[in-house]
């Protein structure tokens, strides 16, 4: 396959690395991809922002006890959520880009950080009280790229380069600050559709939870550590490797920005993935010396894929080589995050009274429900889903759609929480 490259960086406890890249960085003019080729890294860029607002409370800039409407009142619903429930994934607010994606704009439409405000003013409630449960959003780590910036009075990518990457010697790293800025060495991203490589990379930029460009030679360089800031404050330290708590005491999983576990040795292992539109890239590493980069620009591999395939080989016992084969046999192999459904779709003569369109308060733009050669359909924006059946409800791409009384019917996101819509016309 001619429509993209990988790059794959595995190193040991003791130091010794293997390395390998192979296709593509842009294959309009036969520029190969390198361990030195820049791609979007999309949420690799949360440990950056999270470290960020570290820094910012150890400065005294700000207090990660902070209500959220301190720094950003744009957001009524969650006015009473503290900076570190942002940080750690505890909110309860629900995830913009998933909300985004349900009305079809979120991979062809220019969005912006004021977009995502826009849509989250519209949220009369969180998922969730505050601090009582975990579930990941973007739209924690975008809110809290604002307070950084307010919290410093400079742009995110001026913060980060002054404060992370320019100290640590990091070239190929940064953020995005419009959709159009040019950047050195930057790959193209890839699909394959009919036998031929199509470009997948789109105009977005919305800084703090994605918006980072970097290489796996920075990120190897950063996750080695020699020249990373760190806060002066050991509470504060502490953060960047411990994971967040609950109310009721019990672990999240999830830190400063990175999924945090410990094995059966107490060795502490961290990491976290990226995905943005054909691009994808995965940090896996561990206090005990171990590494594992991988970034990509093809549509069919999953770095996340490629690196925990070698990462296993590592905690197996294997030498860097034995893991750099390993994650290479990953290679072609992408998670959409979707589950298939084993089913056919429903002929929906009993569902034929709930088509018509449809409203949801927590979103700007209505959803449609359609028959579309015999299948029931969902029509958001300019993307159709052909409804399967799943037991007693119907499914879509990443999500479940369950009919209710009343010709209303209720979308189940795992970021975004049930969204209940209700028929235009039959508002209460």
């Amino acid at each position: 396959m001619t429509n993209g490259g990988v790059a794959l960086l595995v190193q040991g406890p003791a130091g010794d690395v293997a390395e390998y890249s192979e296709g593509m960085a842009v294959v309009e003019h036969a520029v190969p991809f390198t361990s030195h080729t820049v791609v979007k890294a999309a949420s690799v860029a949360k440990q950056f922002t999270a470290r960020l607002a570290l820094l910012a409370a150890d400065d005294g800039r700000l207090d990660l006890d902070d209500e959220l409407a301190t720094w950003v009142p744009d957001v009524p619903s969650a006015a009473h959520v503290r900076l570190i429930e942002l940080m750690h994934h505890t909110s309860g607010i629900r995830d913009a880009e998933t909300m985004l994606a349900l009305m079809g704009l979120r991979e062809y439409d220019y969005l912006t950080r004021t977009d995502v405000v826009a849509l989250l003013s519209r949220q009369e409630t969180c998922m969730f009280a505050p601090g009582t449960r975990f579930s990941y959003s973007n739209s924690n780590y975008i809110l809290l790229g604002m307070v950084v910036e307010r919290a410093f009075d400079e742009t995110l990518a001026e913060v980060a380069d002054r404060l992370l990457f320019s100290p640590a010697g990091l070239s190929d790293t940064g953020v995005l600050s419009r959709p159009d800025q040019v950047v050195a060495r930057l790959a193209h991203s890839y699909a394959e559709v009919d036998g031929m490589p199509m470009r997948a990379d789109r105009p977005t930029t919305i800084p703090g939870g994605s918006a980072l460009f970097t290489s796996v030679s920075d990120l190897a360089s950063w996750h080695r550590g020699e020249t990373r800031r760190e806060p002066a404050n050991p509470a504060l330290r502490r953060l960047l490797h411990e994971p967040g708590r609950l109310a009721d005491g019990s672990s999240t999983g999830y830190g400063a920005g990175l999924f945090v576990e410990r094995d059966g040795g107490g060795t502490g292992w961290f990491n976290h993935a990226g995905h943005e539109q054909g691009y994808s890239a995965q940090a896996v590493w561990s206090d005990a010396g171990h590494l594992i980069v991988c970034t990509t620009n093809r549509s069919d591999t999953d770095a996340a894929h490629v690196a925990g395939a070698a990462e296993l080989a590592l905690r197996s016992g294997g030498t860097p080589h034995e893991a750099l084969a390993r994650g290479l046999r990953a290679v072609g192999s992408a998670d959409d995050d979707v589950d298939p459904v084993d089913a056919a779709p429903k002929t929906v003569t009993e569902a034929s009274g709930w088509l018509g369109e449809y409203r949801c308060r927590h979103l700007p733009l209505p959803l449609r429900l359609d028959l579309d050669d015999g299948a029931l359909a969902l029509r958001r924006g300019s993307a159709t889903d052909l409804l399967t059946v799943d037991g007693n409800d119907f499914a879509g791409p990443g999500y479940r759609l369950t009919l209710g009384t009343g010709r209303s019917f209720t979308i189940s996101l795992p970021r975004a929480g049930d969204l209940e819509f209700v028929r235009v016309g039959a508002e209460v």
